[in-house]
């Protein structure tokens, strides 16, 4: 432990080392005052120099920055305005083409539309149109239309089978009594469709019906227009014989001549007899020589064969050519006499 002095001495030199110590404490401190009232100052003057280099500073910036903006916004006001210029241009070359186009389209329309004058092709190209769609219609209305169920009859007298629904029309063939015919059609002022053999026309629908009619009255009607036909007596068609139905048949003719016969035709039939009109016909091997068969009401003898004579076809004989080509084809119902 340190032992305070107690000499005047010391305590007097104490003292002013007291008194000096407090004196340059105070001049310090004042120094210090006034130092940092110099630095305020000085701080304060820096910093308003520095405060108006800041904001000259901050002030080029923002002006760099400004100008930096108005380019950008010169720059995109430059490219819109190109690129309206572009779409102008593309929008004006693209209405000038269809402009062209359509002039082109519209000169070539009233060059293809005005009147030719070599010739009037235009109206013959047109009627044509105009016929194709009434045939198309018509095509269409015939295939929707309901298909006829023909049906079967047979003829109460002998008639005429015609081409069309009337007097006036042409004779195609006679149908004898008890022929069957086929009706393909409604009726049309009484004339009906029908097909008979391989024929078509028309027949009167009062000579026709849905039974077959009685054989006796056929055969008498039939051999009476025959026989006037033939020149044969009344007494010899007067006897009815007795009869069989074989069918319709296809009936064709032939006479004697190297046309019909070949070369070397004498006349002879294939059974040795001299073959004769209104008694001759060639039939198939079906039927023996001598057989008769009614043809018309007419009595027939089988006494010749022929090349194209098989299964229902007769070959009837007439005395010169051009009879046989009156006669040509004809069907008819034939009656074996037994």
């Amino acid at each position: 432990m340190k032992l305070k002095d107690s000499n005047p001495e010391v305590l007097s030199a104490q003292a002013d080392k007291k008194s000096r110590k407090g004196i340059g404490t105070k001049l310090c401190i004042g120094a210090a005052i006034i130092l940092a009232a110099s630095a305020a100052a000085l701080t304060l003057f820096t910093g308003e120099i520095d405060t108006g280099n800041s904001l000259a500073t901050s002030s080029s910036i923002d002006k760099q920055e400004g100008t930096a903006q108005i380019d950008m916004y010169l720059a995109q006001a430059q490219a819109q305005t190109t690129k309206r210029q572009t779409e102008k241009t593309t929008t004006k070359q693209t209405t000038t083409t269809v402009k062209s186009t359509t002039k082109k389209t519209t000169k070539a329309t009233e060059k293809a539309t005005q009147p030719s004058t070599e010739a009037p092709t235009t109206v013959t190209t047109q009627k044509p149109v105009e016929t194709k769609a009434a045939v198309t219609y018509k095509s269409k209305a015939t295939t929707t239309a309901v298909k006829f169920a023909a049906y079967t009859m047979y003829t109460n007298d002998t008639l005429n089978l015609r081409s069309g629904a009337g007097t006036e029309y042409k004779k195609i063939t006679e149908i004898p009594l008890a022929a069957q015919i086929t009706v393909t059609g409604e009726a049309t002022n009484g004339w009906y469709p029908i097909k008979y053999g391989d024929k078509s026309g028309y027949v009167y629908g009062k000579y026709i019906q849905k039974d077959k009619p009685q054989i006796k009255k056929a055969a008498t009607t039939k051999t009476s227009n025959t026989a006037a036909q033939t020149g044969k007596t009344t007494a010899e068609t007067a006897a009815k014989p007795k009869t069989e139905y074989l069918g319709s048949f296809k009936i064709t003719a032939y006479c004697a001549c190297e046309k019909c016969c070949g070369a070397g035709a004498s006349g002879y039939t294939a059974s040795g007899t001299v073959a004769t009109q209104g008694r001759t016909i060639a039939a198939s091997s079906k039927y023996p020589f001598g057989t008769k068969l009614m043809i018309n009401g007419t009595v027939y003898t089988v006494e010749d064969r022929g090349g194209s004579v098989n299964g229902n076809v007769i070959d009837m004989f007439f005395a010169n050519h051009q009879d046989a080509c009156n006669w040509g084809v004809q069907y008819c119902d034939v009656y074996k006499v037994i």
